[in-house]
C-alpha cells in the first residue's frame, strides 16, 4: 500500500477558536490540526485566509478529494505528490500559496536524535 506523507506549514495560520469561545491573540505557527480548517468550515464560521491561503486550501481539498476517489491525491491541476519512499524520504509540504516537495525532514526536526535515545 502507498502512503504519502505531508507536513502542513502555514506557520500564519489563523489562530482557531479557543475553548473558551475567544480568539487567541498570540501567533501559534503551524500548530497541531490547524491543517483541518483549510479542508472544512470548522465552527461554523470561514477561517479568514489571505489569498495565498485560500490557494492552498484549494489544493489540499483537491488532494484530500482526489485520494478518497483513487486512493491517490495527484491530478492535473496540482503539484505531484509521490508516495512516500524511505530511499528519498520526501514528503509533501502543505505551505501558502503552493505546496511543494521537501526532503529535509530529519534535518529540520531532528527526529532521529530524539527516537534514537529509546
Amino acid at each position: 500500500m502507498r502512503t504519502y506523507a505531508y507536513e502542513f506549514n502555514d506557520e500564519n495560520a489563523p489562530p482557531a477558536q479557543s475553548a473558551f469561545g475567544g480568539v487567541l491573540t498570540f501567533p501559534l505557527g503551524a500548530y497541531h490540526s490547524a491543517e483541518l480548517q483549510y479542508l472544512f468550515v470548522v465552527g461554523g464560521v470561514p477561517a479568514p485566509f489571505t489569498p495565498a491561503q485560500e490557494q492552498l486550501s484549494d489544493a489540499m481539498i483537491s488532494y484530500w478529494t482526489q485520494f478518497a476517489q483513487n486512493l491517490n491525491p495527484n491530478s492535473f491541476s496540482e503539484p505531484v505528490w509521490s508516495p512516500y519512499s524511505t530511499s528519498t524520504d520526501e514528503f509533501q509540504s502543505l505551505i501558502p500559496p503552493t505546496p511543494m516537495v521537501e526532503s529535509n525532514f530529519d534535518t529540520g526536526h531532528q527526529c532521529d536524535s530524539f527516537w534514537n535515545t529509546f
